[in-house]
C-alpha cells in the first residue's frame, strides 16, 4: 500500500489534518500506513518520511518490550493505552501517550490495523518525576553536597525552562549562588549585588516576584539578564524556620515565562525543601 492509498477519505481529511493529536494508522507489526500532518511538529519528520517505516524504529529500547507485547495483543483486537519515549528527528526523546485501537482494515491483505491517537506528555512526565524526587528525598539526602545542584537541574526539567539558581542571602545587600543551571549544564556560581535586579524585592520583602515577559526592560541595569537573554523571571524567597529570608530560588527563560498553578505550586514546594537544606547547612 502506498502513502497515497492510505490517506483517509476526503470527507474526513480536514478534521484529521487539523487535529491537535497525531493520528496514525499502522499494521500490527508497527509499519506506518498513515500519519496526520501533526507528526511534523511533534516528531520533526515529514509525513512522507514516516510512510512504510516501523514505529519500532523510533521507540526507546527500554520501552520496546512492553510496546511490542501491547501490539501483539492489539493484533487480536481491543484497545491499549501506551506511554513510551519516542526519538525525534533531531535525536532527542519525548514522552508519548497513545490510545491505540484495533480496527478492520480496508486493504484486503491486512485483516486488522492499529488506529492510534498520540500526544506529547513530556512535561507531564517531568512534573511527575519531580514529585517523585521530592517524595524520595530524606533529611539525610538534603545534607548531600550536591543537593542544590540536583535541585536546580530538576527545577528546570520539571518546569521546562532554561535557567534556575539558588542563593544564600549575605550581609550588605548581596547574595551568593549555591547552584546555577545554565541552559544545558551547570554554570559557575557567583555573588552579586541585589540593587537594580529582579531579585531585590524577593529578598528584602520576602515575596514572590513574577515577570512573565519583558524582565530586561523592567530592570535595564541588570547586565546578567542581558547575558542570558532573559525574557521571563520568577523569584521565590527561601525562609528559615523563624520566618527570616535566608535566600531565594529564581527561574528564568529566554522566552516568555508561563507558569500555570500546578508548576507554581511545585516551585514553592521546591523552595520549602531548599529552605530546610539551607538552614541546616548554615547551622553546620
Amino acid at each position: 500500500m502506498t502513502a497515497q492509498e492510505a490517506q483517509p477519505p476526503d470527507l474526513y481529511r480536514q478534521l484529521v489534518d487539523h487535529a491537535p493529536d497525531l493520528i496514525s494508522r499502522q499494521t500490527p507489526d508497527g509499519t506506518m500506513l498513515y500519519a496526520s500532518p501533526t507528526c511534523s511538529a511533534l516528531t520533526g519528520y515529514d509525513v512522507h518520511e514516516l510512510a512504510n517505516r516501523s514505529l519500532f524504529e523510533f521507540i526507546n529500547p527500554a520501552d520496546m518490550p512492553r510496546v511490542r507485547i501491547a501490539y501483539t495483543h492489539l493484533g487480536r483486537g481491543g484497545v491499549q493505552v501506551l506511554r513510551y519515549r519516542l526519538r525525534r528527528k533531531r535525536g532527542d526523546y519525548i514522552w508519548i501517550e497513545s490510545i491505540c485501537k484495533s480496527v478492520e482494515s480496508a486493504a484486503p491483505k491486512n485483516e486488522r490495523e492499529i488506529l492510534a491517537f498520540s500526544r506529547d506528555i513530556t512535561r507531564t512526565k517531568q512534573f511527575e518525576g519531580a514529585l517523585q524526587i521530592l517524595a524520595r528525598w530524606s533529611d539525610e539526602q538534603q545534607q548531600d553536597d550536591d543537593f542544590f545542584r540536583r535541585m536546580v537541574s530538576h527545577i528546570t526539567s520539571a518546569l521546562g525552562v532554561a535557567y534556575a539558581f539558588i542563593t544564600e542571602a549575605l550581609p550588605g545587600d548581596r547574595v551568593r549562588m549555591l547552584a546555577f543551571w545554565k541552559g544545558h549544564d551547570f554554570g559557575v556560581p557567583f555573588e552579586y549585588e541585589l540593587a537594580d535586579t529582579p531579585c531585590d524585592n524577593v529578598i528584602h520583602e520576602g515575596r514572590t516576584c513574577y515577570y512573565p515577559i519583558g524582565v530586561q526592560s523592567i530592570f535595564p541595569r541588570d547586565k546578567d539578564l542581558v547575558a542570558l537573554n532573559a525574557q521571563g523571571y520568577i523569584g521565590i524567597p527561601v525562609f528559615a524556620a523563624n520566618g527570616k529570608v535566608i535566600g531565594h530560588v529564581a527561574v528564568l527563560d529566554d522566552e516568555p515565562l508561563k507558569l500555570e498553578d500546578p508548576k507554581l505550586w511545585l516551585l514553592k514546594i521546591f523552595a520549602v525543601q531548599i529552605g530546610l537544606a539551607l538552614e541546616r547547612m548554615q547551622r553546620g
